[in-house]
């Protein structure tokens, strides 16, 4: 045993995004003193990292797939500053598409409480644009000064969307510095904030535009007479009049848009666009069935004053329809929001139990592991999971030819033979474990989990391998893999294929 004493703490470590991407606690001690830690025994585990910086004119990832033959014959990984990039980038595209199905979401919110808002607005507004009627105004000028209105509503929103926004994005560096591997410098970008700016005061103006042009025919004889349904005096059916009927096709031409630029697929957006379409249709469809409910329920003998309000609900002008419209489509997007949240912090949470240790131990024999046992008890220390390990090479599979020992040296005249090397998935060594059961980070995506403990008939063995690893191999449920355990040949069958999340 050696002693030593903490220098300092460390904030980066070469190769890695941040010190949190590790299993446990990094230590880092002079290397000369390796020797008096006895890490490195007969047994040992240990793997060799080499960090090299090259000149500014060179590029990493060329030489890396120039040399991959080499590297893969010497078993060596090689590893960029590029490749480390690309995996920060997706980790931040996945939060960035989780924060734009937000950003579309609260976007489609507005748009429907825009449109709720004036549709209420234009019922109270008819005595006001019959008088301007009146006073020579034509439908069309009517309706321009309602739609400047809503723009000027949608405008006024997103620029308060846009500054709490710049807000948030120089103040969250400041408030969660402490938890961000690295340094942040917030910089105010003008082309995001100006789509914003645009993006909400056309929304307004899409939205609005339904029950905007339902004023365009309001007859200057409303003054005197508002015994009809001020909604059927407005205007026709949306469905007999074309300039509302453009309107709409423009609103669901500009949702789609959005969804295909959220969502960075085209496919994708048409099928978020074809949910939340089929979201307001069935939302629609409760909101007639519940007017017609309270029409068969207001002639049932109700106390009077049940009745009537009852008949309030499908009474001339009511907003029954517009109010659910709205209410049930912001259910469904809060729900949506809902779901989707529950499925990232579900993968988060399957990895949970494996993540929370921060030391493992390898290569722990049988007769090691009550004396192993003893000394974590002596300090109090728990055991989370105990794992049988089983390391083994895939000795030959289903239209392959017996795989060769991995070589460690590469001779001049092989390189044909060195270009036709099976892949990673064949030439590496597997530790494999054993259970009972489907681990909860784990899902069946084909076939059904084991049933028999030992062989078959056949002398058989039943497996589970990871759809990755099958994909790579080529193979499917039912195919056969024979393995080799320090050098017995063991005939196993797929029965299963497994999707694992793993813990990072």
């Amino acid at each position: 045993y050696a002693r030593f004493t903490i220098l300092a703490t460390l904030r980066n470590v070469p190769g890695d995004v941040g010190v949190a991407t590790a299993l446990g606690p990094r230590v880092y001690i002079p290397d000369r003193y390796l020797g008096a830690t006895q890490l490195l025994t007969f047994g040992s585990r240990a793997d060799y990292e080499a960090l090299v910086k090259l000149p500014a004119t060179m590029d990493a990832d060329a030489i890396a797939k120039a040399h991959r033959e080499l590297f893969d014959s010497l078993q060596v990984r090689a590893r960029s500053v590029a490749d480390t990039e690309r995996s920060l980038t997706r980790s931040i595209e996945q939060l960035g598409r989780f924060l734009g199905l937000v950003g579309l979401i609260a976007l489609l919110l507005g748009g429907t409480g825009v449109a709720s808002a004036l549709r209420a607005h234009m019922a109270e507004k008819i005595d006001a644009i019959a008088v301007l009627r009146c006073l020579g105004a034509s439908g069309s000028q009517v309706v321009w000064m309602f739609v400047m209105e809503a723009a000027g509503l949608g405008l006024a929103g997103a620029v308060m969307g846009v500054v709490l926004g710049i807000g948030a994005q120089f103040v969250l560096p400041h408030v969660l510095g402490a938890f961000i591997p690295v340094d942040v410098v917030p910089r105010l970008e003008w082309i995001p904030a100006l789509n914003g700016l645009a993006l909400g005061a056309w929304v307004g103006v899409l939205f609005a535009l339904g029950p905007v042009l339902g004023v365009r025919n309001v007859a200057p004889l409303q003054v005197l007479r508002r015994d009809d349904d001020a909604a059927a005096a407005t205007a026709r059916s949306p469905w007999r009049d074309p300039p509302r009927i453009l309107a709409a096709l423009a609103l669901v031409a500009s949702v789609v848009a959005v969804c295909i630029a959220r969502a960075d697929s085209a496919r994708i957006g048409v099928w978020m666009s074809a949910g939340i379409g089929a979201a307001i249709g069935a939302t629609w469809l409760a909101a007639m069935l519940c007017t017609r409910a309270a029409r068969s329920l207001a002639r049932m003998p109700w106390r009077f004053i049940v009745r009537h309000g009852i008949q309030n609900v499908d009474r001339p002008g009511n907003q029954t329809r517009a109010v659910v419209l709205a209410l049930g489509f912001g259910a469904f997007l809060l729900g949506t929001l809902a779901l989707v949240q529950g499925n990232l912090l579900r993968e988060l949470a399957s990895t949970a139990d494996a993540s929370a240790a921060n030391l493992a131990f390898f290569d722990v024999q049988t007769d090691q592991a009550g004396a192993l046992d003893t000394m974590l008890r002596a300090r109090t220390l728990p055991v989370l999971a105990r794992v049988p390990i089983v390391p083994m090479r895939i000795a030959s599979y289903p239209g392959r030819k017996p795989v060769a020992p991995p070589r460690n040296t590469r001779s001049s005249d092989s390189a044909d033979s060195e270009r036709a090397r099976p892949s990673w998935a064949v030439r590496r060594e597997y530790r494999s474990s054993y259970r009972d059961s489907v681990a909860s980070s784990e899902k069946i995506v084909a076939g059904r989990w084991w049933t028999n403990d030992g062989p078959d008939a056949g002398g058989t063995f039943e497996i589970s391998l990871e759809r990755s690893l099958a994909e790579e191999l080529g193979v499917a449920v039912g195919d056969t893999i024979t393995w080799d355990v320090k050098g017995v040949r063991i005939r196993t069958r797929i029965t299963s294929l497994r999707d694992v999340q793993w813990a990072r």
